[in-house]
């Protein structure tokens, strides 16, 4: 692009696409350039704001300033929603996050119309109620971000979360307990209310502190946003409860600036490219360090406060960050005593993997290869290691058109059924697999999924030469059988002369087996014009009654020869379908009837409606087929033995 495009470029555009990146590329122009307006004035206002508080000469006050903090928080709720609308992946957890942002609005428009001219404000209050909205959304969302981003999440974690938010809540009570206590009077709902924030801090903190050590400390651009906005967030509610429980808080200064500026930081996390948390990396020992920074500090409080004492809310917290500690070091011991057994197993099956000749390979719940064996190794021109990570449908599949069967079971859990289709290897070319995906469950839901596949070059090669020796062999026997058939009619018809009752016996012999043979070699021509698609269907008007009567009297000689007799029920519907087909497909099925039923028996053949199609039926006293057979019957020359 040249630097005079670049120049004409929307300001909002150029904006937008600076904070979003990838994400804007799946929405229309119209909608693209709405938002960057919308980025661009929430921008403007937060700076102009903070601009404002620390330069202006006073506190900012007034309806001018009340009407411009509230819209501070509709903006980047705005925002939220407008990812959610626009985007379809990840939609709940930000509509979540936008509800939130226009309940916390919502609080402050309620408290500047009604409670902030009162003497002494209720406490708690309907803003109390949409603030902690607020604090609901969010934790919902960022574990809804957390599920969806990593798939299952282990117990040793949520008690790393535990210990992060025991430990933090007891750092909050220790410096804001006794505050709020003297400013309440020591109410049970006010103290309640007022602890409800930095516990809910705590809360949201410790499940983005979860997404960090699960990402080994590398989450992603998103996470990095929403880690440092909740970070400041803890710091400055602090601040805030401290000034409000000593009296000294005053609104319009610069403190108020920044809530806005962290609810468009979370705006920004929203319009950041998804990255999937691959959980591997919490098994490394740095997962530890959270927990163990954290036990540290409560046990840093609890020597404290046998020289200083604490208030008995703090001292409560720190003993139950303790106790959690205690219970994650047990677990980590259990699971080192189970790490060596998983190692024998997974030596065993790595040694199964590697001896194996088809090629194997798992995928993750979003498609990517997470190991794969030797043979698929020599298979594709990839080594194992370089596979390890890329998606596999991109990287091996060629040219397949609709859903993968990957997508399928990934998503649904399909049964694996087996699958014909062209993979590609590293370098370009193609070959023909055939290859199953089974998927993997872990806790009830689809965790991810394992490919086996072998290339079916050598079968298909031995396919097409039995194809052509069948071709070639069955036109080179339809020629002089013709023959034969001309001559053998001629001698049984009595046209050369008259035969003797053993001769005329034997030339009918001769004249049924070779039209038996005729038809077992025109059998063989259609299906193999069938496999090489070279079947034609002209599709005239038809009446089924017609249709089922010629079939009937094709087959009238044999049945009467078997002592068979066959009836027919067929109403004229009319039809537009290929007659020879049709008769063709009935002749073959009520010959199969007539062989396999018994002497004096009848066979039913009809037509009827069934719906928008036509249903034809045919009806024998036969022993019938086998459940377990039903489907070998419609393989290429398969029979069902009597």
């Amino acid at each position: 692009m040249s630097t005079a495009i670049k120049q004409r470029q929307p300001v909002s555009r150029a904006f937008l696409s600076g904070m979003a990146g990838s994400l804007l590329e799946g929405i229309s122009p119209v909608a693209r350039t709405i938002v960057g307006i919308t980025w661009l004035a929430a921008f403007v206002a937060v700076a102009a704001f903070a601009l404002r508080t620390v330069t202006g000469p006073g506190p900012a006050t007034g309806a001018a300033y009340e009407t411009l903090y509230v819209a501070l928080y509709m903006l980047p709720g705005g925002l939220c929603i407008a990812r959610a609308a626009l985007v379809r992946h990840e939609r709940g957890p930000w509509l979540a996050f936008g509800i939130g942002m226009l309940a916390w609005a919502g609080g402050y428009a309620y408290y500047f119309a009604v409670l902030q001219d009162l003497p002494s404000p209720p406490s708690p209050s309907p803003s109390d109620a949409l603030w902690l909205t607020y604090y609901a959304c969010a934790g919902g969302a960022l574990i809804s971000l957390l599920r969806r981003r990593l798939g299952s999440i282990k117990k040793s974690l949520w008690i790393d979360v535990a210990i992060a938010a025991l430990a933090l809540a007891s750092i909050s009570a220790a410096l804001l307990v006794d505050p709020i206590l003297a400013s309440t009077g020591g109410e049970l709902a006010a103290v309640a209310t007022n602890l409800a924030y930095p516990v809910a801090d705590v809360l949201l903190i410790g499940v983005v502190l979860a997404a960090f050590a699960l990402s080994g400390w590398r989450p992603g651009e998103c996470w990095y946003l929403l880690g440092a906005a909740f970070a400041i967030q803890i710091v400055f509610d602090t601040v805030y409860l401290y000034q409000v429980a000593s009296g000294t808080y005053v609104a319009g200064t610069s403190l108020d600036a920044v809530w806005p500026a962290l609810m468009l930081m979370i705006a920004a996390a929203a319009w950041q490219k998804p990255r999937t948390i691959v959980s591997t990396e919490y098994e490394r020992w740095h997962a530890l360090v959270v927990s163990i920074v954290f036990a540290v500090v409560a046990l840093f409080l609890t020597i404290y406060d046998h020289f200083v004492r604490l208030n008995d809310v703090a001292a409560i917290l720190a003993a139950a960050t303790l106790a959690a500690a205690f219970v994650r070091t047990m677990t980590t011991f259990a699971d080192v005593r189970s790490l060596s057994k998983s190692r024998e197993l997974l030596a065993q099956n790595q040694s199964i993997l590697n001896s194996a000749g088809e090629g194997i390979y798992g995928l993750d719940r979003w498609g990517r290869i997470t190991f794969a064996n030797p043979a698929t190794a020599d298979l594709t021109g990839y080594g194992t290691d370089e596979l390890v990570g890329l998606d596999a449908h991109l990287t091996l599949h060629h040219a397949e058109t609709g859903e993968s069967p990957m997508v399928a079971a990934l998503r649904e859990g399909a049964a694996p059924t087996a699958i014909e289709g062209l993979y590609r290897r590293r370098d370009g070319s193609t070959f023909p697999v055939e290859y199953t995906c089974t998927a993997l469950e872990e806790s009830g839901r689809v965790a991810g999924a394992v490919v086996v596949f072998k290339d079916v070059t050598e079968r298909r090669e031995v396919e097409r030469l039995k194809e052509e020796f069948t071709s070639v062999v069955s036109h080179e026997l339809r020629t002089p059988l013709t023959s034969i058939r001309g001559s053998l009619g001629l001698l049984a018809s009595g046209t050369l002369g008259a035969l003797s009752p053993k001769g005329q016996r034997m030339a009918d012999i001769a004249v049924s087996n070779t039209d038996r043979l005729v038809r077992l070699i025109n059998d063989i021509l259609d299906i193999e014009r069938i496999d090489s698609g070279r079947v034609t269907m002209e599709r005239v008007a038809s009446h089924t009654d017609e249709l089922v009567a010629r079939a009937v009297e094709v087959m009238r000689p044999m049945a009467d020869e078997a002592g068979v007799r066959v009836e027919t029920d067929a109403a004229g519907l009319r039809i537009e379908a290929d007659p020879d087909r049709i008769i063709q497909t009935l002749t073959n099925l009520i010959s199969n009837s007539i062989k396999f039923s018994p002497p004096e028996s009848v066979i039913s053949v009809s037509a009827e409606r069934d719906g928008r199609r036509v249903l034809f039926r045919i009806t024998d006293a036969g022993r019938g087929i086998p459940a377990d057979k039903l489907e070998t019957v419609f393989e290429r020359f398969g029979q069902v033995d009597a």
